[in-house]
């Protein structure tokens, strides 16, 4: 009788080799028998990790110490690379993200969508950018030790590191980083802490435009004398930094890690910058969506444009609009277009957007997209959908067969979601295509466009 094999528990340490990447990241080794997911690793690369978590037939770690390099190893650029929680990818060849990207997006319409697609997806599109990409970064407030932190989340961790370099947004970023953290620091008033509501600094959000110009924007719960502290501060940056456009405080007293506010005000300023994207015009507010690498989304929006194939006398449906990014850039080519949005701020600022543009043909609705679905009496020809992360409800999908559009477009920032709705819309509809998109590089995180038929 042979000896069965030793069953791995929580808290071994193990030596394993990474041959793959999982959607999400994660590398996936074996050790007997069981597929063992270890955050941070890469394809070929060895290592010791301890086992966190053990189920039936997978088990999760974390990495202790590399062995060995990786397949495709890169020189990582940041000198925060592995403590910083963002930028995972760092060390793996951009080639080999490229690769990986494509992979999620087949392997999860394949294994949750039950589709055979693999000649479908076509090779990522890189980003136009592989540094200074983002258009709008948030940072964190913390009191950790004998002074007042703001900067990035440490890796696996909610604790923040006065991050003092970062080459994911154009200088003078950290700069106004770095002046803000020394003028709240100066207020001698604490940070926030969610677990008793008490304290005031929360988050520091950063927006700029292609023009160079940043929308700085200060969330603080209630309390403190923030009145004798935002002026001062405001003063300090405008004097040192032209390229600040407008400053605006946001109040939230809700104890979570939203960073966005309940209420806002303009301090110095407009309290929002306009953004410039194939030849059309958005405003934009701290909390406005709006795709953050943006020479790369007009990239993904062309893949967009050429899947509808709208010859112009088209009814459009845009569901999850945002602030109209894609729902503008449809009604150029077609009769008219219909955006919905649960967030009120965001259908406004996309109606605001659309008479900005000169596009009459636009109506923007904000509330719950099931509902609205439910009360649309025209059959669309197109449906555009670019839901959250979570993708879309089983009865929204539904809904959308019941319109029975000849085509839908579905913009997804998850493989995982993105092929569990595939599987719902191939009882009437067949994929075409899909395009992923690199709008997140030195990470796990994938853009993809996919184009459904009617059968």
């Amino acid at each position: 009788m042979s000896t069965p094999k030793p069953q791995l528990k929580p808290g071994d340490i193990i030596d394993c080799t990474a041959d793959a990447l999982a959607t999400g990241g994660k590398a996936v080794c074996r050790v007997d028998g069981l597929a063992v997911f270890v955050q941070d690793g890469l394809p070929g690369q060895k290592m010791r990790a301890r086992v966190e978590k053990v189920g039936k037939r997978f088990a999760e770690a974390v990495m202790v110490k590399t062995l060995s390099e990786p397949d495709h190893p890169a020189e990582p650029f940041c000198p925060h690379f592995g403590d910083c929680g963002g930028c995972r990818w760092q060390h793996l060849d951009y080639q080999r993200q490229l690769y990986w990207k494509r992979r999620f997006v087949a392997d999860s319409l394949q294994r949750l969508g039950g589709l055979d697609c693999e000649d479908l997806v076509e090779q990522t599109i890189p980003s136009f950018d592989m540094q200074n990409f983002r258009n709008k970064m948030e940072f964190a407030f913390s009191d950790q030790g004998p002074a007042l932190h703001l900067g990035l989340k440490r890796r696996g961790s909610e604790l923040v590191m006065n991050a003092e370099h970062c080459k994911l947004m154009p200088e003078p970023a950290m700069d106004i980083v770095q002046t803000v953290r020394e003028h709240c620091r100066a207020s001698g008033l604490p940070a926030y802490d969610r677990t008793n509501g008490s304290g005031v600094w929360r988050h520091l959000v950063l927006r700029r435009n292609q023009r160079g110009q940043f929308l700085v924007h200060l969330i603080a719960g209630k309390g403190g004398k923030l009145d004798q502290v935002i002026e001062p501060l405001a003063e300090a940056l405008l004097a040192r930094f032209d390229d600040i456009s407008t400053i605006t405080l946001g109040i939230r007293s809700r104890r979570d890690k939203l960073a966005q506010a309940e209420e806002s005000f303009a301090v110095h300023g407009s309290g929002f910058i306009f953004e410039e994207m194939d030849g059309l015009r958005f405003r934009l507010v701290s909390d406005s969506f709006f795709q953050t690498n943006t020479p790369t989304a007009q990239q993904l929006y062309a893949q967009v444009l050429n899947m509808a194939d709208l010859q112009g006398s088209e009814y459009v449906l845009d569901l999850f609009c945002g602030v109209g990014s894609i729902a503008l850039q449809l009604a150029r080519h077609a009769e008219e277009v219909s955006g919905c949005e649960i967030s009120k701020q965001a259908a406004r600022d996309a109606k605001v957007n659309a008479k900005a543009n000169g596009l009459d043909n636009c109506k923007f609705v904000a509330g719950d997209v099931l509902k609205l679905l439910k009360n649309e009496r025209r059959h669309p020809d197109v449906i555009v959908t670019d839901p959250p992360r979570s993708g879309m409800k089983p009865q929204v999908l539904e809904r959308i067969m019941e319109l029975a559009p000849r085509r839908i477009v579905y913009v997804s920032c998850d493989p995982a979601t993105l092929g569990r709705d595939s599987r719902i819309l191939s009882s009437k509809y067949t994929l075409k295509k899909a395009v992923p998109v690199d709008l997140f590089p030195h990470t796990p995180h994938v853009e993809t466009a996919a184009l459904f038929e009617m059968n």
